[in-house]
């Protein structure tokens, strides 16, 4: 059995902080991040009030949750950007790595 290991909230802001550091020292303009469920909302939420962008969502997931949580061959759409939101066309680089 893996080991899981336990972050406080203090370790993840000190790594995002450090993250939007590298970010801006990158010399390219976000206009935008896509934030994507299932663990990424909390971060991008940090990321955001150290960029200053707004944040757009998306949700996936890998499990069906008819079938008592069986992996998918596929994975689903739940929460996506369809059509894609005006404020997001024609943007340089919105921030989704």
């Amino acid at each position: 059995m893996k080991q899981k290991i336990w972050y406080t909230y203090d370790d993840i802001h000190r790594v995002i902080k450090a993250l939007a550091e590298k970010i801006r020292n990158a010399d390219i303009k976000y206009d935008a991040m896509i934030a994507i469920g299932g663990g990424g909302f909390i971060p991008a939420r940090m990321l955001r009030c150290f960029l200053e962008i707004p944040i757009y969502a998306v949700t996936t997931a890998y499990y069906d949750s008819d079938n008592e949580g069986q992996v998918t061959e596929e994975v689903k759409k739940v929460q996506w950007l369809d059509p894609v939101p005006e404020a997001l066309r024609g943007q340089k680089r919105p921030c989704c790595r």
